[in-house]
């Protein structure tokens, strides 16, 4: 529905892909297409990939952290089978990603409110593997001069502090 915060879909295609290619197991690869297809079929028309409804979309947390391990996960799908069509999908998803903050303003306490950014929590992550899966670097600008991670200085937390410090 949408209501629940994080679900989790991309760290699931994540792991199916890796255990499919590192087992070659039938079963596992087969299981791996059906999510996959299935994430592909419901993605909108404009891009979007993920489950929020749409008021809780791009300046929600459990959504950015979503829709980066989905991106994520779609490009671990090309990279390792060679699935041109997760690629596709991957990219209409980080075109919708760059369109949403073109076009709208993140609300005044966003970073308070992504307090580890989106770097720990996927979207950081997703948008990078599409530059390095595309070449195109609209994708790395978004990362390093959008978002500005090229200056954050996050520091190495032991255990576990505010918010989802130790995610990794």
């Amino acid at each position: 529905s949408g209501k629940k915060g994080f679900i989790g879909t991309g760290n699931v295609i994540e792991a199916l892909v890796c255990l499919a290619k590192y087992t070659g197991d039938p079963d596992v690869l087969a299981r791996k297409r059906q999510l996959v297809d299935a994430i592909i079929a419901a993605q909108e028309p404009g891009g979007y990939i993920g489950c929020m409804d749409r008021a809780r979309r791009t300046w929600f947390a459990w959504d950015v952290e979503d829709v980066g391990f989905i991106l994520d996960g779609l490009v671990l799908d090309w990279l390792h089978f060679g699935e041109t069509r997760s690629l596709e999908a991957a990219k209409r998803a980080g075109e919708d990603v760059l369109a949403q903050w073109r076009t709208t303003k993140p609300p005044k306490d966003y970073d308070a409110l992504i307090y580890d950014k989106e770097l720990l929590m996927g979207l950081g992550h997703g948008m990078w593997a599409l530059y390095e899966a595309t070449g195109d670097a609209r994708y790395a600008d978004f990362v390093s001069e959008t978002r500005g991670y090229a200056t954050t200085d996050t520091p190495v937390v032991l255990g576990r502090g505010r918010g989802l410090e130790g995610h990794v």
